[in-house]
Protein backbone atom coordinates (compact mmCIF):
# COMPACT_ATOMS: atom_id res chain seq x y z
CA UNK A 1 0.00 0.00 0.00
CA UNK A 2 1.11 3.56 -0.68
CA UNK A 3 1.24 5.64 2.49
CA UNK A 4 1.89 9.05 0.99
CA UNK A 5 2.86 10.94 -2.16
CA UNK A 6 4.86 14.14 -1.88
CA UNK A 7 6.28 16.62 -4.36
CA UNK A 8 8.75 19.13 -2.95
CA UNK A 9 11.48 21.31 -4.38
CA UNK A 10 15.18 21.22 -3.62
CA UNK A 11 14.67 23.71 -0.79
CA UNK A 12 12.24 21.40 0.98
CA UNK A 13 9.10 23.42 0.22
CA UNK A 14 6.18 21.04 -0.41
CA UNK A 15 4.21 21.52 -3.63
CA UNK A 16 1.89 18.53 -3.25
CA UNK A 17 1.15 16.43 -0.17
CA UNK A 18 -1.16 13.42 -0.16
CA UNK A 19 -1.41 11.00 2.77
CA UNK A 20 -3.52 7.86 2.63
CA UNK A 21 -3.33 6.88 6.29
CA UNK A 22 -4.59 8.49 9.48
CA UNK A 23 -1.44 10.43 10.28
CA UNK A 24 -1.91 13.68 12.16
CA UNK A 25 -0.71 16.96 10.71
CA UNK A 26 2.25 17.09 13.10
CA UNK A 27 3.26 13.54 12.10
CA UNK A 28 3.01 14.47 8.44
CA UNK A 29 5.21 17.52 8.93
CA UNK A 30 7.74 15.47 10.87
CA UNK A 31 7.81 12.81 8.13
CA UNK A 32 8.28 15.43 5.43
CA UNK A 33 11.10 17.12 7.34
CA UNK A 34 12.90 13.84 8.06
CA UNK A 35 12.53 12.60 4.48
CA UNK A 36 13.85 15.82 3.00
CA UNK A 37 16.87 15.82 5.32
CA UNK A 38 17.73 12.30 4.17
CA UNK A 39 17.24 13.06 0.48
CA UNK A 40 19.13 16.34 0.58
CA UNK A 41 22.28 14.59 1.80
CA UNK A 42 22.24 11.90 -0.89
CA UNK A 43 24.29 12.17 -4.06
CA UNK A 44 22.93 11.83 -7.58
CA UNK A 45 24.52 8.38 -7.85
CA UNK A 46 22.68 7.01 -4.84
CA UNK A 47 19.91 4.45 -5.11
CA UNK A 48 16.34 5.70 -5.49
CA UNK A 49 15.23 3.53 -2.56
CA UNK A 50 15.52 4.86 0.96
CA UNK A 51 15.15 2.92 4.17
CA UNK A 52 13.73 4.69 7.22
CA UNK A 53 15.02 3.50 10.57
CA UNK A 54 12.53 1.95 12.97
CA UNK A 55 9.79 2.11 10.38
CA UNK A 56 7.84 -0.39 8.31
CA UNK A 57 7.82 1.96 5.33
CA UNK A 58 10.23 2.67 2.51
CA UNK A 59 10.72 5.84 0.48
CA UNK A 60 10.94 5.62 -3.31
CA UNK A 61 11.84 8.86 -5.04
CA UNK A 62 13.01 10.45 -8.25
CA UNK A 63 14.51 13.87 -8.79
CA UNK A 64 13.49 15.91 -11.83
CA UNK A 65 15.35 19.18 -12.20
CA UNK A 66 14.44 21.16 -9.06
CA UNK A 67 11.73 18.89 -7.63
CA UNK A 68 11.54 15.56 -5.83
CA UNK A 69 8.67 13.15 -6.45
CA UNK A 70 8.44 10.96 -3.35
CA UNK A 71 6.33 7.85 -2.74
CA UNK A 72 6.23 6.29 0.71
CA UNK A 73 5.19 2.61 0.58
CA UNK A 74 4.89 -0.34 2.92
CA UNK A 75 6.97 -3.50 2.63
CA UNK A 76 4.37 -5.31 0.52
CA UNK A 77 4.77 -2.97 -2.47
CA UNK A 78 7.28 -3.50 -5.26
CA UNK A 79 10.03 -0.85 -5.28
CA UNK A 80 10.60 -1.17 -9.03
CA UNK A 81 6.87 -1.02 -9.71
CA UNK A 82 6.54 2.19 -7.71
CA UNK A 83 9.57 3.64 -9.48
CA UNK A 84 7.78 3.05 -12.79
CA UNK A 85 4.61 4.53 -11.28
CA UNK A 86 6.48 7.75 -10.50
CA UNK A 87 7.54 7.94 -14.14
CA UNK A 88 3.93 7.42 -15.27
CA UNK A 89 2.82 10.27 -13.01
CA UNK A 90 5.50 12.61 -14.35
CA UNK A 91 4.62 11.64 -17.95
CA UNK A 92 1.00 12.59 -17.24
CA UNK A 93 2.12 15.97 -15.93
CA UNK A 94 4.37 16.51 -18.95
CA UNK A 95 1.61 15.71 -21.42
CA UNK A 96 -0.86 17.90 -19.56
CA UNK A 97 1.33 20.99 -19.11
CA UNK A 98 3.90 20.46 -21.90
CA UNK A 99 7.25 20.13 -20.13
CA UNK A 100 5.94 20.53 -16.61
CA UNK A 101 7.82 22.76 -14.20
CA UNK A 102 7.42 23.71 -10.55
CA UNK A 103 5.19 26.70 -11.36
CA UNK A 104 2.75 24.45 -13.24
CA UNK A 105 2.30 22.36 -10.12
CA UNK A 106 1.78 25.46 -7.97
CA UNK A 107 -0.77 27.23 -10.17
CA UNK A 108 -2.61 24.13 -11.43
CA UNK A 109 -2.96 22.14 -8.24
CA UNK A 110 -6.53 21.14 -9.11
CA UNK A 111 -5.42 19.38 -12.30
CA UNK A 112 -2.43 17.80 -10.56
CA UNK A 113 -4.69 16.37 -7.85
CA UNK A 114 -7.15 15.14 -10.48
CA UNK A 115 -4.40 13.23 -12.31
CA UNK A 116 -3.10 11.80 -9.05
CA UNK A 117 -6.57 10.70 -7.94
CA UNK A 118 -7.09 8.92 -11.24
CA UNK A 119 -3.74 7.19 -10.77
CA UNK A 120 -3.92 6.34 -7.06
CA UNK A 121 -6.92 6.30 -4.73
CA UNK A 122 -6.83 5.33 -1.07
CA UNK A 123 -3.24 4.16 -1.44
CA UNK A 124 -4.17 1.67 -4.18
CA UNK A 125 -3.07 2.01 -7.80
CA UNK A 126 -6.18 2.30 -9.99
CA UNK A 127 -4.98 3.11 -13.50
CA UNK A 128 -1.60 3.31 -15.22
CA UNK A 129 -2.77 3.94 -18.79
CA UNK A 130 -1.84 7.55 -19.57
CA UNK A 131 -4.20 7.79 -22.55
CA UNK A 132 -7.19 6.70 -20.47
CA UNK A 133 -6.41 9.14 -17.66
CA UNK A 134 -5.94 12.03 -20.09
CA UNK A 135 -9.23 11.16 -21.80
CA UNK A 136 -11.01 11.42 -18.45
CA UNK A 137 -9.37 14.79 -17.83
CA UNK A 138 -10.57 16.07 -21.21
CA UNK A 139 -14.10 14.96 -20.37
CA UNK A 140 -13.84 16.77 -17.04
CA UNK A 141 -12.63 19.95 -18.78
CA UNK A 142 -15.53 19.80 -21.25
CA UNK A 143 -18.03 19.45 -18.40
CA UNK A 144 -16.42 22.44 -16.69
CA UNK A 145 -16.64 24.56 -19.86
CA UNK A 146 -20.29 23.65 -20.42
CA UNK A 147 -21.10 24.51 -16.81
CA UNK A 148 -19.29 27.85 -17.14
CA UNK A 149 -21.09 28.73 -20.39
CA UNK A 150 -24.46 27.82 -18.90
CA UNK A 151 -23.76 29.99 -15.87
CA UNK A 152 -22.72 32.90 -18.12
CA UNK A 153 -25.87 32.63 -20.29
CA UNK A 154 -28.05 32.49 -17.18
CA UNK A 155 -26.37 35.58 -15.75
CA UNK A 156 -26.81 37.50 -19.02
CA UNK A 157 -30.48 36.47 -19.25
CA UNK A 158 -31.14 37.57 -15.67
CA UNK A 159 -29.40 40.91 -16.30
CA UNK A 160 -31.50 41.42 -19.42
CA UNK A 161 -34.71 40.73 -17.49
CA UNK A 162 -33.72 43.19 -14.79
CA UNK A 163 -32.88 45.87 -17.38
CA UNK A 164 -36.24 45.34 -19.10
CA UNK A 165 -38.09 45.74 -15.81
CA UNK A 166 -36.15 48.89 -14.98
CA UNK A 167 -36.76 50.43 -18.40
CA UNK A 168 -40.47 49.62 -18.31
CA UNK A 169 -41.04 52.20 -15.60
CA UNK A 170 -39.49 55.42 -14.36
CA UNK A 171 -39.48 56.26 -10.67
CA UNK A 172 -40.19 59.96 -10.10
CA UNK A 173 -40.16 61.17 -6.48
CA UNK A 174 -42.58 58.95 -4.61
CA UNK A 175 -44.73 58.05 -7.61
CA UNK A 176 -44.14 55.30 -10.14
CA UNK A 177 -44.96 56.09 -13.78
CA UNK A 178 -45.16 53.10 -16.11
CA UNK A 179 -44.37 54.43 -19.55
CA UNK A 180 -42.37 53.96 -22.72
CA UNK A 181 -40.68 56.79 -24.61
CA UNK A 182 -42.64 57.53 -27.85
CA UNK A 183 -40.92 56.85 -31.15
CA UNK A 184 -41.86 60.13 -32.92
CA UNK A 185 -39.98 63.36 -32.16
CA UNK A 186 -43.06 65.53 -31.42
CA UNK A 187 -44.57 62.92 -29.12
CA UNK A 188 -41.23 62.49 -27.40
CA UNK A 189 -41.03 66.23 -26.70
CA UNK A 190 -44.55 66.25 -25.26
CA UNK A 191 -43.70 63.20 -23.13
CA UNK A 192 -40.54 64.89 -21.84
CA UNK A 193 -42.42 68.10 -21.04
CA UNK A 194 -45.09 66.22 -19.11
CA UNK A 195 -42.47 64.23 -17.22
CA UNK A 196 -40.59 67.41 -16.34
CA UNK A 197 -43.74 69.19 -15.19
CA UNK A 198 -44.81 66.27 -12.99
CA UNK A 199 -41.36 65.73 -11.51
CA UNK A 200 -40.00 68.97 -10.04
CA UNK A 201 -37.94 66.92 -7.62
CA UNK A 202 -35.65 65.96 -10.49
CA UNK A 203 -34.38 69.52 -10.86
CA UNK A 204 -30.85 69.95 -9.60
CA UNK A 205 -31.71 73.20 -7.80
CA UNK A 206 -34.38 71.41 -5.73
CA UNK A 207 -32.18 68.49 -4.58
CA UNK A 208 -30.70 68.35 -1.11
CA UNK A 209 -27.16 69.65 -1.03
CA UNK A 210 -27.55 72.07 -3.95
CA UNK A 211 -28.34 75.78 -3.53
CA UNK A 212 -30.44 77.92 -5.85
CA UNK A 213 -28.01 80.15 -7.72
CA UNK A 214 -30.75 82.65 -8.58
CA UNK A 215 -31.24 83.50 -4.90
CA UNK A 216 -27.52 83.64 -4.16
CA UNK A 217 -26.47 87.33 -3.86
CA UNK A 218 -22.86 86.40 -4.64
CA UNK A 219 -23.80 84.94 -8.02
CA UNK A 220 -23.96 87.28 -11.05
CA UNK A 221 -25.16 85.86 -14.33
CA UNK A 222 -26.39 87.13 -17.67
CA UNK A 223 -29.74 86.28 -19.18
CA UNK A 224 -28.00 83.78 -21.46
CA UNK A 225 -26.50 81.95 -18.48
CA UNK A 226 -29.93 81.86 -16.82
CA UNK A 227 -31.52 80.33 -19.90
CA UNK A 228 -28.75 77.73 -20.18
CA UNK A 229 -29.15 76.87 -16.48
CA UNK A 230 -32.87 76.32 -16.91
CA UNK A 231 -32.24 74.06 -19.90
CA UNK A 232 -29.78 71.99 -17.89
CA UNK A 233 -32.26 71.69 -15.02
CA UNK A 234 -34.87 70.36 -17.42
Amino acid sequence: MIKSIIICNCSGKPRLIKFYDESTESEQQAFLRETYELLHKRSNRSCNFLEIKDSEYRVIYRQYSTIYVIFCIDLSESELGVLDLIQVFVDLLDRTFENVCELDIIFNSDKVHFLLNELVCGGIVLETNCAEILRRMQEQDQIGKLSSETSTHTSIRNSSNISTKLLSGVKVGSSFIASVVPSTLSSAREWASQLSASAPSLRISNRTGFRDLKNDPTFHSTSTDTEETEKICL
